[in-house]
């Protein structure tokens, strides 16, 4: 039986969303997907689901929805859910999303690539010794654009990220924030004993939108600390990490996806990915970006979905885990 998508957004998150399902029927033509269904904002998900088809809602709607959604998709029917970061929003949410029991998947894209996934095998393995720290920046100009140019970019003052029951009370420390975290989270594969921010709202289009933040958290094995910002001049989607261990520090970004630079005393190697396994199973160095986490996520959603062996993916749970620290950080 065919799977039926229900895309709800049709922002940047919503229309990644689709594409992923277009290049994974390219990709994987085994997959059974029927061509997918645009939901509008405020469309009433009852009587969507019926036996002729196994119905999969994708919710790439503003982040103050994803919550309200995940619930409603859930009593209209839907066994099968994935959301785009973050969860939620509010901290009210949380519990009611902690009862959850239906598989929800995660689009934290950015530690299903092979980058990050290299990484996380290489603390495993203990290559690292005794690791320092995990540092980082994760990098974008949005307000800055906005306030050199008056609101004439897209980041205007009918941006709904404006509306903070649309996007929450916070903006670079949750909606960036939430990656890097999640990131952080993935590597340490526990929880913070402390976390601490700081932000700014130099640049800001609206009143509770930080355009700038540190975090810093304390793991059980390591401390990590990050840079969120949309307010750094010139950057695009600047994400950057760096491992750094006894033994040697490893260098992943987003700018250079498919190279990890390994360094060791005063020496430097660059590793190389290896095939073309992960997301849209493009050749190394001809990589689509931030999609190719939408792809590997969805595409094993569906695999496991078919009954097929399918990589781990980013779960609702774990995710609320990332937000429940991001919604109650200590925020200098």
């Amino acid at each position: 039986m065919k799977i039926q998508p229900f895309v709800s957004g049709s922002g940047m998150s919503g229309k990644g969303m689709t594409k992923a399902l277009a290049i994974i029927q390219i990709v994987d033509p085994e997959v059974q997907l029927a061509p997918s269904v645009q939901l509008t904002r405020g469309q009433s998900l009852s009587g969507l689901v019926t036996k002729n088809f196994r119905p999969l809602l994708l919710i790439g709607n503003p982040h103050g929805l994803h919550a309200q959604m995940i619930l409603d998709g859930i009593s209209a029917g839907f066994e099968n859910i994935i959301v785009d970061k973050p969860v939620c929003v509010s901290k009210d949410d949380i519990p009611k999303l902690k009862k959850v029991s239906q598989d929800v998947a995660v689009c934290h894209g950015f530690r299903q690539q092979w980058g990050p996934q290299t990484i996380k095998k290489m603390i495993e393995a203990g290559e690292f010794g005794e690791i320092i720290s995990v540092e980082g920046r994760y990098w974008q100009s949005s307000s800055a654009q906005w306030a050199v140019e008056k609101g004439k970019t897209s980041t205007s003052t009918k941006d709904w990220k404006n509306d903070p029951k649309l996007h929450g009370p916070y903006d670079a420390l949750v909606d960036l924030g939430a990656h890097y975290t999640d990131l952080m989270f993935f590597f340490a594969n526990d929880i913070p004993k402390k976390s601490s921010a700081w932000v700014s709202h130099v640049n800001s289009p609206a009143p509770h939108r930080d355009s700038h933040a540190w975090v810093e958290f304390q793991f059980p094995k390591f401390r990590a600390r990050g840079s969120i910002s949309k307010t750094v001049h010139g950057t695009g989607n600047d994400l950057e990490l760096t491992v750094l261990g006894a033994k040697q520090a490893v260098t992943w970004s987003m700018e250079k996806s498919d190279t990890l630079k390994i360094a060791q005393g005063g020496k430097i190697t660059i590793l190389q990915k290896p095939n073309d396994k992960f997301g849209s199973q493009q050749p190394p160095f001809h990589g689509m970006g931030w999609i190719e986490g939408y792809i590997e996520i969805i595409h094993n959603y569906l695999m496991k979905m078919g009954g097929n062996a399918s990589s781990t993916y980013p779960t609702l749970h774990e995710s609320l885990k990332v937000m429940e620290t991001l919604l109650n950080i200590d925020v200098g």
